[in-house]
């Protein structure tokens, strides 16, 4: 039964690749050159790597391990069987991680790792973190109020690593977390909604963007304000450098948030993803991006609220 279920697992996961116009083997191929030229480079950028990787790890497990979802594995499988489905699952997730730590010789932030996804198995998701996690945003939009508290142990991570960039009196770390944060924010929007919460809104096109956009660039503020005002604390004659780092963030969060209804109903594609890339390695392409979004946002949405 277990190895059925995996069999079909794998399968769900060829189906999305293919959904996005790719071959499973090209993505691959992208996929793993890429995993570790942003390894090596997240280890050649900064003495805090380790922590931050294994970090970004547990957050690929706490993400897998859904209360909804570890209730679905233990009502079709039974508790003994379902912890050893998660625990398989979370194994195959930090693999590709474990195996670079290994690489650069990081033997007991790798063990450390192991022992915390095999501890993880024993404990529902809902008890590691067992109250309803406060948030400053408001329930509507809802993208950061339900993406703060998924994202809420990565965060907190960042928070201790921030401590650490303040101990160290290193801003160049402090501003590369700063960066990270508005990462997290950008997968607040990978989700498409269905289409009937998008109809609910009695907006124009152009309005109902407006109103998404407003508040995506103030609760990123938000998010955001914490981890600036602690760059700043570090070393106050850098400004420039958060500024731009903010900036950025903001402009890049709104061109994600318009790529998400350039394809609405849809999931993001292929190429509007490429776009994207291209646009966050070259800023300048980044406006140019954001104006072809916003038209094929304005021509999908006309189908639905219009």
């Amino acid at each position: 039964m277990i190895g059925t279920y995996f069999s079909l697992m794998a399968d769900i996961v060829l189906r999305h690749i293919r959904s996005w116009g790719l071959r499973p083997w090209v993505f691959f191929i992208i996929v793993g050159p890429a995993f570790v030229v942003f390894s090596a480079l997240l280890f050649d950028r900064t003495d805090y790597a380790p922590s931050l990787y294994a970090g970004l790890a547990l957050y690929v497990v706490f993400h897998l391990n859904g209360a909804s979802r570890l209730v679905f594995l233990r009502n079709h499988f039974g508790l003994q069987k379902s912890r050893i489905v998660r625990l398989i699952e979370n194994a195959l997730c930090v693999l590709p991680f474990l195996v670079f730590l290994l690489y650069m010789r990081d033997y007991y932030i790798a063990a450390g790792l192991m022992t915390l996804i095999c501890a993880l198995v024993f404990f529902p998701s809902q008890r590691i973190i067992p109250w309803v996690v406060p948030t400053p945003f408001g329930r509507r939009p809802y993208e950061f109020l339900t993406g703060f508290r998924k994202t809420f142990p990565l965060l907190l991570l960042l928070a201790v690593l921030m401590y650490q960039a303040v101990a160290a009196g290193n801003f160049n770390f402090a501003a590369g977390i700063t960066g990270f944060v508005f990462l997290i924010m950008i997968s607040y929007y990978s989700e498409v909604e269905e289409a009937y919460f998008v109809w609910i809104h009695a907006y124009t096109p152009g309005r109902f963007l407006q109103y998404k956009i407003k508040y995506a660039l103030l609760h990123g503020v938000i998010l955001a304000s914490p981890f600036v005002l602690t760059c700043l604390l570090i070393d106050p004659g850098q400004w420039y450098v958060i500024a731009l780092v903010v900036i950025y963030g903001l402009v890049y969060l709104v061109a994600v948030v318009l790529a998400r209804y350039a394809a609405f109903p849809h999931q993001i594609d292929l190429i509007q993803g490429i776009l994207l890339g291209i646009a966050f390695v070259l800023p300048p392409v980044l406006l140019y991006v954001i104006f072809l979004f916003y038209r094929r946002s304005i021509r999908s949405l006309n189908q639905i609220l219009l």
